[in-house]
């Protein structure tokens, strides 16, 4: 799995604009809810380019997980949140076998986009993730639910998909 995010870094920082000035005086922040399961954060880091957060379930880890929630503000990309889609599709696809990789897009705008995708046939890296990205003037933002457990993906398709697209970015003080 850190393979897959270590490829959506380096997916999303070929898409970012040059510039990594952030407006001060803009806030923002992404307010979402979890199941009714008991989660923790694991893993947490910033740097310049942005910020990532990892949530496990109680008794998991970020080393060894079957369900992960993924938390990442990014410095703003140039492209169209569906240019951003069809760009981190290409990179799982040079990944892993091209044929194991499904995906498809549940909602979109041009700033704003939900979309699934799955890996199978894997060991270790068999995974469906529904993914969420807003792009604003200051930052792109992404939340993720991934999922080991295949057996279980349409039980959580509802949940998750519901979770994911009532996710709203509150945005505060002289943002554009």
């Amino acid at each position: 799995m850190h393979t897959l995010k270590i490829l959506s870094f380096f997916i999303a920082l070929t898409l970012i604009s040059s510039s990594v000035i952030e407006s001060k005086e803009c806030r923002e922040q992404l307010k979402f809810s979890f199941d009714d399961r008991e989660w923790k954060e694991d893993f947490q880091s910033n740097d310049q380019i942005g910020s990532i957060t990892e949530y496990t379930l109680k008794n998991e880890t970020v080393t060894d997980w079957s369900e992960l929630v993924t938390v990442q503000k990014l410095i703003p990309i140039k492209v169209s949140a569906y240019d951003y889609y069809l760009e981190f599709v290409k990179g799982l696809k040079k990944e892993v076998n091209p044929l194991e990789v499904r995906s498809q897009v549940l909602k979109q705008s041009e700033d704003d986009i939900l979309f699934e995708w799955s890996i199978s046939g894997r060991d270790g890296l068999s995974q469906h993730e529904w993914f969420r990205l807003i792009k604003t003037p200051q930052s792109t933002w992404v939340l993720r639910y991934t999922t080991k457990k295949l057996q279980d993906v349409e039980k959580q398709r509802p949940i998750w998909e519901k979770i994911l697209n009532s996710a709203t970015l509150v945005r505060e003080g002289d943002c554009q």
